[in-house]
Formats: C-alpha cells, structure tokens, sequence
C-alpha cells in the first residue's frame, strides 16, 4: 500500500483524526475526519509539524513535500472543517 506523503511502499498505515490529535477534544471518529498516513508523518500530524491547507488540501511545512496536493479517493468525502480545526492548532504551536 502506498502513503499519502510518500513514495515508498509500506505495510502499515495509521489513521490520523484531526480533533484527536488533541485527545481532549474527543473529535468523531467518522470517515470525513480521518486520514491514512505512514507511522512518521502519522506522528509528525500529531505534533504539528505540518498542515494541510484547508483550502486548496496542499502540504504545508513539510519539507520535500511542500504544496503537493493530496490525491484523495473520490468517495472520501474529507470534512474540511476539520482541517482547518488542525491548521489553528498548527498556528498555537508553531508561532
């Protein structure tokens, strides 16, 4: 199976929701709030160390893939809002 950030093959992904980055929040776990990602930038997600625009879904702050867009599977209907919930959290840490 092939990572969203990168071009290696892997066995494992790990399913990154945005409002659990913050366990406090208790965001949903539903399909529009979560992405597949590879067990590294599964945990550099967690820690803010890069974004996805909300906007135009490009990688932000992640070098060597910045403003890739994400190819997304068209029945994966992603709630952006929830992107733009991570980006705030982005901007708190990274100021």
């Amino acid at each position: 199976m092939q990572t969203l950030f990168a071009d290696t093959i892997i066995k494992s992904l790990y399913t990154a929701t945005y409002r659990r980055c913050v366990r406090e929040q208790n965001g949903p776990d539903i399909i529009e709030n979560m992405l597949c990602l590879c067990p590294n930038h599964h945990n550099q997600f967690d820690k803010f160390s890069f974004y996805i625009d909300y906007e135009t879904l490009k990688i932000k702050k992640l070098e060597g893939y910045e403003d890739l867009k994400l190819n997304l599977n068209q029945k994966h209907k992603l709630d952006r809002e929830f992107l733009r919930y991570h980006y705030q959290n982005y901007l708190k840490n990274n100021p």
